[in-house]
């Protein structure tokens, strides 16, 4: 019969077990740096997010119904009438457009925004550069609007952007 060397069965044994917890350690190692990795991304990538939400949101000031000092379009309602006369001011319109393309392409946050977000405000800039190019000889500080239309459209733009980019964000 044969005898068994427990000594060396032990010392086998004890090796194997280092080289088993070894490779389990390295796995374990392994999927928490990879865990690490990709909360860091993440991390990175809503911060990130909510710094374009935040730039895009800014830009809102000048669409915005409510008039302030960076409107693009102004309105007066004279008394005893209900309907109201929309201008339109073309500097702050060209501000509009020179911020959003910073705010897009120099700062890079459109990368963060959706594709549908950013449609929005690009449509909007269509339908101002439009009203810039039909008025380039005119160099009053506000135009008259006269398509109560687009003045509807251009509203409606604002609001479909507002609740696009709380969308974006998420809640806040």
């Amino acid at each position: 019969m044969c005898e068994i060397n427990w000594d060396l069965t032990i010392k086998a044994l004890g090796v194997l077990a280092t080289i088993l917890v070894a490779v389990l350690l390295y796995f374990f190692t392994k999927r928490n740096m990879r865990n690490e990795t990709m909360e860091r991304i993440s991390r990175f990538r809503n911060e990130k997010l909510m710094e374009a939400g935040m730039a895009f949101w800014s830009l809102l000031a000048y669409i915005t119904p409510t008039e302030n000092n960076h409107s693009i379009i102004v309105w007066t309602q004279k008394k005893g009438r209900t309907e109201k006369e929309y201008f339109f001011q073309p500097f702050l319109a060209g501000e509009f457009i020179k911020k959003l393309n910073e705010v897009n392409y120099e700062k890079g946050f459109g990368l963060f925004l959706s594709k549908s977000t950013r449609d929005l405000f690009y449509e909007y800039r269509n339908i101002i550069y439009g009203i810039l190019l039909a008025e380039k000889n005119n160099t009053s500080e506000k135009i008259l609007l006269s398509n109560d239309e687009m003045v509807k459209k251009m509203f409606d733009l604002y609001n479909k952007m507002v609740v696009e980019l709380r969308k974006e964000v998420g809640p806040v």
